[in-house]
């Protein structure tokens, strides 16, 4: 009778492992499954992104070579895959276009704005974060607002003196070149010899910004 009940048990304990075995394992399957399809989906926008966005930029360059440009058409495919794609690594891609469009329309003010928005969607590791920070400074140094010049000028002089920023020859030359702008030779003639200096010895891969500064050096009396 305790043999009996003993084997009772010892199955029902077996049915309960096996039932929790399964369960855990249907449970690892749906996780796997919507991780699976999460990656797709991922990707299908991804993909999708770069389609719209290519398609955006097509229109900007054929409206570069004509004479009829119809920059609000543009500014508004480029606003519209921005906020469709959202998720998408592009997106802040999208907006730095869009900025760019707003500049050649003549909208400063809301060329900042939207290049603000693109710069603090790009991680700071990225290549491209100085890149776009400082072109945000130089539309800055354009726009009609005083206070957001005296903005760019703080800015672009952070972005030239960042320690991590890879791509600082580019702001040490615009900043050489907006004291030259202003007739203050003596602070742009030591901004770009600065800039000479520190990259005269990459040989491998020159700067292009330091030898334009070289070129001008001679012409600061």
């Amino acid at each position: 009778m305790n043999i009996m009940l003993f084997e009772k048990i010892k199955n029902i304990d077996m049915q309960r492992y096996v039932s929790h075995l399964l369960i855990f394992a249907v449970g690892i399957g749906c996780v796997f499954s919507c991780c699976s399809l999460y990656y797709f989906y991922k990707v299908y926008q991804e993909q999708a992104a770069q389609k719209v966005i290519g398609f955006c930029i097509e229109d900007y360059r054929n409206a570069l070579k004509s004479k009829d440009r119809d920059w609000d058409k543009i500014i508004d495919g480029f606003s519209l895959a921005a906020t469709e794609f959202s998720a998408s690594a592009l997106a802040p891609y999208c907006y730095v276009f869009q900025a760019q469009v707003l500049y050649e329309k003549g909208d400063y003010s809301g060329s900042i704005k939207v290049l603000e928005k693109a710069v603090e969607m790009i991680p700071k590791g990225s290549l491209f974060f100085y890149v776009f920070k400082t072109k945000l400074a130089l539309f800055m140094l354009d726009a009609r607002d005083e206070l957001d010049k005296q903005k760019g000028v703080a800015m672009l002089t952070d972005v030239a003196r960042a320690p991590d920023n890879v791509v600082k020859d580019y702001a040490l030359y615009y900043l050489g070149y907006y004291h030259w702008s202003r007739n203050e030779l003596n602070e742009a003639k030591k901004i770009w010899q600065e800039l000479v200096d520190e990259y005269r010895h990459e040989k491998s891969s020159p700067s292009t910004w330091a030898q334009l500064a070289e070129q001008k050096l001679p012409y600061i009396l």
